[in-house]
């Protein structure tokens, strides 16, 4: 028989039996070295690269928060300044245009009262004038009864007598039949 040679196709199984290679003993130190260096380089580039980069940016980002919290702070603190300016304005416009409603609802009812009292009197003079003009209106109208009652008076005496009677004894009578 013949024995085996390295030409063999295939992998020859360490001493243990194990060929898994990480729990393969003969090679922890390489490995160990390794996982070092790794290990090493990767905190490298994240404690020299990344993080500061990161970092930067968070800072970067505060910084801008920071400022436009400021620049929304200053603009609420204008438009408060600005709403109080303005509800001063309507307060003020208010009580000007409430002034400014009564003095001329006083004017108004000045010269409205002016007004009727003008028309009162005018009406007045007209009616005094109406009663005036009435007044005499009615003692002529007075006196063209009395004359037409005189004037009935002597046609009836006449016709009944056939004598015309003086008008002095017309009046007399009448007036004694007035009375």
């Amino acid at each position: 028989m013949a024995t085996p040679t390295g030409t063999q196709t295939g992998t020859q199984v360490p001493a243990g039996g194990n060929n898994f290679p990480p729990f393969d003993t003969t090679t922890f130190g390489n490995q160990l070295l390794w996982l070092a260096l790794v290990f090493g380089a990767l905190y490298f580039m994240i404690a020299k690269i990344v993080t500061p980069r990161i970092g930067g940016i968070l800072e970067n980002r505060a910084a801008k928060i920071a400022a436009d919290l400021k620049a929304a702070e200053e603009a609420k603190a204008k438009a408060d300044e600005a709403v109080a300016t303005l509800e001063k304005s309507l307060s003020d416009a208010k009580a000007q245009s409430a002034s400014l409603a009564a003095q001329t609802r006083a004017q108004e009812a000045a010269k409205s009262e002016a007004l009727r009292k003008a028309k009162e009197e005018e009406l007045a003079a007209k009616i005094a004038a109406a009663e005036a003009t009435i007044a005499a209106g009615k003692g002529q109208a007075v006196a063209a009864v009395k004359n037409i009652a005189l004037e009935a008076a002597q046609d009836i005496v006449l016709h009944l007598t056939g004598k015309m009677p003086s008008t002095g004894d017309l009046q007399a009578a009448l007036i004694k039949a007035r009375g």
